[in-house]
């Protein structure tokens, strides 16, 4: 049930980490994008936790490689070339979306909110 899922999420313990966005991209999609060059290690493992206490939950995995990534357009044509300052992101909580197909798109639904810890 959700609830059981949220109990689960909210005792997930994995610490804040920066982000650094440094890579343009544009997959085969059409999707213009920034991703970090190197992930880091606390994010895979927080994607690991969070994959491992939903699956728990009863909810279906997506089986693609997870692809850490900002979107900044859909539909893109041709890349975009010129010089891209790398952007350093404090992350200090997680959140789940719901993403469902919409004639406009995409649809989000936000399911909850859970602070990581500043390490001691």
């Amino acid at each position: 049930s959700e609830t059981d899922f949220t109990e689960d999420l909210k005792a997930i313990e994995a610490p804040v980490f920066n982000l650094q966005l440094d890579q343009l991209g544009l997959w085969p999609d059409g999707l213009l994008h920034l991703s970090p060059q190197n992930p880091p290690v606390a994010l895979l493992q927080l994607v690991s936790l969070l994959q491992q206490a939903l699956s728990a939950s009863g909810f279906p995995l997506e089986q693609r490689e997870y692809r850490p990534h900002l979107t900044l357009a859909r539909h893109c044509k041709r890349p975009i070339f010129g010089v891209l300052p790398a952007i350093t992101w404090e992350v200090s909580e997680f959140s789940l979306f719901l993403s469902r197909p919409d004639p406009a798109g995409v649809g989000y639904e936000a399911l909850g909110s859970w602070n990581l810890h500043q390490p001691d």
